[in-house]
């Protein structure tokens, strides 16, 4: 008897142990995926379309349920991920709806278009009318981002300094 009860206890605990690596697994792949989206977001805005980072966040979205497909786990764990899964699925596409659909509509293209970071800042720089907007464009990006109009911005300075020296602009 003593010996029964001592093998179920066991067989409780190592039950146990095991929901408990799977949670601490599952919480620490979420956490490096967060980590990893955030890092993503920075480096897609900055350095490639829009479409590449649209297409990342779906990747993202989609790679923890193929991921589930080669989980070895009982059907009650594999359940419970599959119900936070879709949970966090759910919430994903609803909070997508509801920025999309508050967003300026002319914004739009920044998710679908091919445009780089660096192709948008010569853009702006080249058609920007205000001395402001292009002084934030000379240097207000990395120095890289503005490689190819290097000759047109140093132009511009040096036609526009002995005027700004005047004005003294804030």
């Amino acid at each position: 008897m003593n010996a029964t009860i001592r093998a179920r206890s066991f067989e409780n605990d190592t039950l146990s142990a095991k929901h408990t690596a799977v949670l601490l697994t599952s919480s620490l792949s979420l956490f490096f995926s967060l980590f990893s989206l955030f890092s993503l977001l920075r480096l897609s805005l900055l350095d490639s379309g829009g479409v590449a980072f649209s297409a990342s966040m779906v990747w993202a979205q989609v790679f923890p349920f193929v991921a589930l497909q080669f989980h070895e786990g009982d059907k009650t764990t594999r359940n419970a991920l599959t119900t936070v899964l879709v949970g966090c699925f759910s919430l994903w596409l609803v909070l997508n709806i509801i920025f999309f659909c508050t967003i300026d509509l002319k914004f739009l293209n920044i998710f679908f278009g091919t445009k780089t970071a660096p192709q948008y800042a010569c853009e702006l720089f080249e058609t920007s009318e205000e001395d402001l907007a292009r002084f934030d464009m000379v240097f207000g990006v990395r120095n890289d981002y503005t490689k190819s109009i290097h000759d047109d911005m140093r132009e511009w300075v040096a036609n526009n300094i002995a005027r700004w020296k005047l004005e003294k602009p804030d």
